[in-house]
């Protein structure tokens, strides 16, 4: 019997945001080619074909879940940093591995960021360590839980991270500008000491394990865009 990855992916993501993130899981395929919106179509003109599959996957993908949460169908065009332009009042992200692209949007008048990402957790590498994580996230490694795995843990949940906060940032941060403190597969991420410009930054996350993958979904309430605001 074939697995339905994409289902399993999405049913895990929709556990792990909280109530009212819509999330959509689909395995990358060509045929989402010919759904590509004429706006979108432009965009991609050039892809090779792989790319092409990736993207209009994605699009799909994001399309679904904006009508679902708006109503309307609209196109979806690519940022500076090749992220996903949302419509007003959605925020949300995309992430893609190994044949599977997921999607997650929520209404901005609740959640002011939402991130997820995905990795297979043989792909990141223990000689990542000093790059990926802090001396003091790595001595808070669980006993028994191997070193690649926690690496992949905080590679996904970091990578959610930066997707939920560049909307409201709208800068780059580096993998040791955060720090993850991990309660079970629940995580809080909080900047590094001296980080002024992330000082009121608290992103709640989980991760799990999910056949060979690392999901992450990390999200902010709508109150932090009203601190930074202030």
């Amino acid at each position: 019997m074939k697995t339905d990855i994409a289902g399993i992916t999405a049913e895990a993501f929709c556990a792990m945001f909280p109530s009212g993130v819509n999330v959509d899981a689909r395995v990358i395929h060509p045929s989402y080619v010919h759904e590509l919106l004429p706006d979108e179509a432009i965009l991609a003109a050039g892809f090779a074909p792989a790319r092409l599959a990736e993207f209009a996957t994605g699009r799909a993908s994001l399309r679904f879940v904006i009508e679902r949460l708006t109503g309307r169908v609209t196109p979806v065009e690519i940022g500076q940093r090749r992220e996903p332009i949302l419509p007003n009042g959605v925020v949300g992200s995309i992430t893609h591995s190994a044949g599977v692209v997921a999607a997650a949007v929520a209404p901005a008048a609740v959640f002011a960021g939402i991130g997820l990402d995905m990795e297979v957790a043989s792909r990141v590498s223990v000689e990542l360590l000093s790059s990926l994580i802090s001396a003091r996230e790595a001595r808070a490694k669980p006993a028994g839980l191997e070193c690649s795995v926690w690496l992949a843990m905080h590679f996904a949940g970091k990578e959610a991270v930066f997707k939920a906060i560049h909307p409201i940032i709208r800068r780059y941060i580096d993998f040791h500008d955060i720090e993850l403190s991990f309660s079970g597969n629940n995580f809080v991420a909080t900047p590094r000491p001296g980080e002024e410009s992330l000082r009121r930054l608290r992103i709640n996350g989980q991760v799990h394990l999910v056949s060979s993958w690392i999901l992450a979904a990390a999200w902010l309430d709508a109150s932090f865009r009203a601190q930074r605001e202030d």
